[in-house]
C-alpha cells in the first residue's frame, strides 16, 4: 500500500471472483467452509490493536484460497494458506490503520474519512509490543 498523501479514492469493493460475487461462467463460488470469527484485538508485528467491541470477520475456503473479510471495515485479504490469509488480514488492517486512521482528514478522500471514523470507533487503544 502506498502512503497515505498517495491515497486518493476508497471505494465499496467491486463485483469480481474473489468478492464472492459470480464467477466469470455466471456460476456461484463453491464455498467449503464458512465460519465467522470475533476478534477482540489483533496484533501485527509489534503493534497490538484492543478493540472496543469485538469485529465479525467472515472466513471462507473455496478449495484455493481461504479469505478473510470484515465487512464493516471493507477489510480482505486471501491467500492459499490460512495462516497466510490471517497474517495478511493483520498486515491489511495495520497498514488503514497507519495510513487512513492516523491520517489528516484533509488528506483523505471522504470514503477514507468514514473508514478513519469507523477504524477509531473499533480501537480502544493500540500499544507497541515486543
Amino acid at each position: 500500500m502506498e502512503t497515505a498523501t498517495a491515497l486518493t479514492e476508497i471505494e465499496e469493493p467491486a463485483s469480481s471472483p474473489l468478492s464472492g460475487d459470480d464467477t466469470p461462467d455466471g456460476q456461484q463460488p463453491n464455498i467449503l467452509h464458512e465460519e465467522t470469527i470475533y476478534l477482540a484485538g489483533l496484533t501485527y508485528k509489534d503493534r497490538e490493536f484492543v478493540f472496543n467491541h469485538e469485529m465479525p470477520v467472515r472466513v471462507t475456503w473455496d478449495g484455493e484460497l481461504w479469505d478473510y473479510e470484515s465487512e464493516d471495515y471493507n477489510i480482505r485479504a486471501f491467500e492459499e494458506d490460512k495462516q497466510e490469509a490471517f497474517f495478511s488480514f493483520q498486515l491489511v488492517f495495520d497498514a488503514c490503520w497507519e495510513n487512513i486512521a492516523c491520517e489528516e482528514d484533509e488528506k483523505l478522500t471522504k470514503g477514507a474519512q468514514r473508514m478513519k471514523a469507523a477504524l477509531k470507533s473499533l480501537v480502544a487503544n493500540t500499544r507497541q509490543i515486543g
